[in-house]
């Protein structure tokens, strides 16, 4: 049983009571949107230490059991759609009439995918099951209710997108010891650049990095505990990289995980 929670589920107060969503005798997990939150509020404002306490509160206060079967979403019925929220205009003081028909630019669409890609990758390796709102996957825009549940648009896919989210999950699900799994630690929270590893605790050793730039491409040199110097690979390129005494560097590109 998954709960509509919108805050902190250990420590939710609601009509003048603390509710006791995490003590394993009311739901098995909640919707994830204070990581939501935070991964959209880093790819807009680059507020490390939001997104850096966020993941780590919630990881801290929810039992393992809970944290690793609530649901890691970008979208759903009750926000805008993610590729609105990440390049879309602000809906402040748009008429319903407006927001009807506003949709992005070109650019403005390019600059929503790439941060949407980059967002989703950073969201589907934290603990958690990942989730997504129909149409997501397919490039969908709008607005608030009700032009975030228009149909889904067949035939008009956006296969970019769509190659992009089967690559994504198949790197989770070909390494659940490690990210759905695993342990949590942030490497990096700094300017534009925000990282963290998975390590795996069923003693195969496994580890896994996730690093998210906002910014210009750079190149970044993340400090991971155990690497040595073990070669990781890049699970959306198949591209490899080895560590160096524990230290992997990357080059990551604009808007990109």
């Amino acid at each position: 049983i998954l709960g509509e929670v919108w805050e902190d589920a250990s420590n939710k107060i609601s009509y003048g009571q603390m509710r006791c969503y995490c003590l394993g005798d009311t739901l098995d997990g909640v919707m994830n949107y204070p990581f939501r939150n935070a991964v959209c509020d880093f790819i807009t404002t680059s507020d490390n230490e939001f997104i850096t306490d966020i993941t780590t509160t919630i990881a801290a206060h929810y039992p393992a059991d809970r944290l690793n079967n609530s649901m890691n979403m970008l979208g759903t019925h009750d926000t805008e759609r993610i590729l609105t929220v990440l390049g879309g205009i602000p809906s402040d003081g748009l008429s319903n009439a407006a927001l009807a028909h506003t949709i992005m630019t070109d650019e403005q669409y390019a600059t929503a995918k790439k941060r949407f890609t980059a967002a989703y990758a950073l969201l589907a390796a934290l603990p958690g099951k990942t989730a997504i709102y129909y149409g997501d996957e397919a490039g969908m825009q709008g607005y608030g209710d009700p032009f975030n549940r228009r149909p889904f648009p067949w035939g008009k896919e956006d296969k970019e997108l769509q190659s992009f989210y089967q690559k994504a999950i198949a790197a989770r699900n070909n390494n659940k010891n490690v990210f759905a799994l695993g342990d949590l630690d942030t490497i990096l929270a700094q300017d534009n650049i925000y990282a963290y590893q998975r390590t795996a605790v069923d003693g195969s050793g496994k580890l896994g990095v996730v690093a998210l730039n906002n910014g210009k491409a750079q190149k970044v040199t993340l400090k991971v505990a155990g690497a040595a110097n073990k070669t990781f690979t890049d699970q959306l390129t198949g591209k490899k990289v080895t560590a160096n005494n524990g230290e992997l560097t990357l080059t990551i590109g604009e808007n990109q995980a």
